[in-house]
């Protein structure tokens, strides 16, 4: 019970900071990490230029480091640790 609380606790904090991502963001890495397909499949997918592709790949796992390290940061202050 524990185990399962503490996933889905994870998967909400992952969910809110994919909304704070664009659209875009969004899109490539839910293909790259949840269907699995390269930078390359999705840009096919998404109907933009690999290079298009790879930028928002890489901005976009920046901006989620960001925001889940903003969210650690938050929950550690709100709990005293």
């Amino acid at each position: 019970p524990v185990g399962a609380l503490e996933r889905e606790q994870k998967t909400q904090k992952l969910l809110r900071a994919m909304g704070g991502l664009s659209e875009r963001q969004q899109e490539i890495l839910h293909l790259v990490f949840y269907q699995e397909l390269t930078i390359a499949e999705a840009a096919g997918v998404m109907g933009i230029s690999v290079g298009s592709a790879r930028t928002h790949y890489e901005r976009g796992k920046e901006r989620l480091r960001t925001l889940l390290n903003q969210e650690q940061d938050h929950d550690e202050s709100a709990t005293g640790s």
